[in-house]
């Protein structure tokens, strides 16, 4: 079963980056879907469904767990709810958990409307919003100057670290 805290930097609870395929089904269990991406550099993502959440294994990182995206607002971080969460909302929680300022990117084309993303890149969190709701959060481990992933090495004390 998956607990549902987002640990920032760290993955879910129980859950941390760096945790191979294997390790995640003898902790969830089985997929309900699999997929994959090929990169032009032929780099391959192959990602994992699992009711409201994907996990990410990429080929670059010797498929290790590399990225958790939520769409189920039943995850949280601390006790807030991200999904479905007013933009500013959003930004004022962010702000009380004293995380950075996001850089902000604005897509509308002929597909999208609205779409804003929030990068949080010091703490590995991305959050998409159309309309001004968070639809779906995308956290990631950190990396060093070097653009080299920091694997987490023990459980965070805190949601907010």
């Amino acid at each position: 079963m998956i607990l549902k805290n987002i640990i920032l930097k760290y993955g879910l609870e129980g859950i941390p980056f760096g945790t191979s395929k294997k390790e995640l089904v003898n902790k969830i269990g089985k997929f309900i879907d699999q997929s994959e991406i090929e990169y032009s550099e032929g780099n391959i993502d192959i990602i994992y469904s699992y009711f409201g959440i994907k996990f990410y294994f990429s080929q670059e990182n010797s498929y290790k767990l590399n990225q958790i995206e939520f769409e189920d607002k039943n995850y949280k971080l601390g006790n807030q709810e991200l999904i479905d969460q007013k933009l500013h909302l959003f930004l004022n929680e962010m702000q009380e958990l004293e995380i950075e300022n996001p850089k902000i990117e604005v897509q509308i084309n002929e597909y999208t409307d609205n779409t804003i993303f929030l990068f949080y890149e010091s703490v590995g969190l991305t959050a998409i919003f159309e309309d001004y709701l968070c639809k779906r959060v995308a956290i990631y481990p950190i990396y060093d100057q070097e653009d080299k992933i920091i694997w987490p090495k023990t459980i965070a004390k805190s949601p907010s670290t």
